[in-house]
């Protein structure tokens, strides 16, 4: 059975702003519906097996490792994980976000507004209009509200990050004087443990969307911790679009020699 989240905030149904890498709250969805599955699967009389693979690419990539480091914490009497893939995630986000700010463009600013709505809003901390510059401080909240894709907020603003982020803040945050974005960001980076289960990260060595950096960092930092089984795959010259297929392949190829070898 193949189980694929919708997170809070971008479903029909599901009210208020998505918290985009907010590490509890999006492995919480991950983990309320992998048990609405499994009531589900009881209830439509389906046999499942007792393995269970986590995988996930971009900000799944992060949805992943973080539903990893809670289920070993808070739920390992519900939950055995057999192998973990998380795929180009932004896991190192004080670093991603120290590396984007140092930049003058960025191709995907939607991802960069996304998270710091998100985290304005889960943390109340209403700087919209101190981080980011006029035009787009005004009408970042309405590209925020549901009624826009990606895309098209993408196209709603700049790739040029001088223009779209205030400059006392950028210099403020490159100064380390952001204490409290730094403690939100270092907060829910899924880095400071070692994970049980078996994880192998995926990642394009191109990808300049999300830095190839964070792989090999989360790598280092798990098996710093004492992470039982940690492997990294390095896709050479793969991008964050063309690295996607491939590191499926990868993830799927990795979890089918592990469910035939038991």
């Amino acid at each position: 059975m193949v189980v694929v989240q919708d997170y809070l905030g971008l479903g029909e149904e599901s009210q208020g702003l998505h918290p985009d890498l907010h590490a509890e709250l999006t492995a919480n969805a991950v983990i309320d519906m992998i048990r609405a599955a499994r009531v589900y699967a009881c209830q439509s009389e389906l046999l499942l097996s007792d393995r269970l693979f986590l995988a996930g690419y971009s900000e799944g990539g992060f949805a992943t490792l973080a539903t990893h480091k809670i289920i070993e914490a808070e739920y390992s009497d519900e939950f055995q994980l057999t192998a973990v893939a998380p795929m180009a995630g932004p896991h190192d986000l004080l670093g991603i976000t120290q590396d984007m700010l140092s930049r003058h463009s960025y191709d995907m600013p939607a991802f960069l507004v996304y998270l710091v709505g998100a985290y304005n809003d889960v943390y109340g901390w209403n700087r919209i209009a101190d981080i980011f510059q006029e035009p787009y401080a005004t009408n970042i909240p309405g590209y925020l509200d549901g009624n826009m894709d990606g895309s098209e907020i993408n196209d709603a603003l700049t790739t040029n990050l001088d223009s779209l982020f205030a400059p006392d803040f950028k210099v403020s945050f490159l100064a380390g004087n952001e204490n409290q974005i730094e403690a939100a960001l270092i907060e829910n980076s899924p880095l400071e443990w070692g994970p049980i289960a078996p994880v192998r990260l995926i990642h394009g060595t191109a990808d300049s969307t999300v830095l190839f950096e964070n792989s090999v960092t989360a790598y280092n930092s798990l098996l710093a911790n004492g992470g039982l089984s940690v492997d990294l795959v390095s896709l050479n010259g793969a991008d964050h679009f063309s690295g996607a297929f491939p590191a499926y392949l990868f993830a799927l190829a990795w979890f089918d020699s592990l469910r035939i070898a038991n």
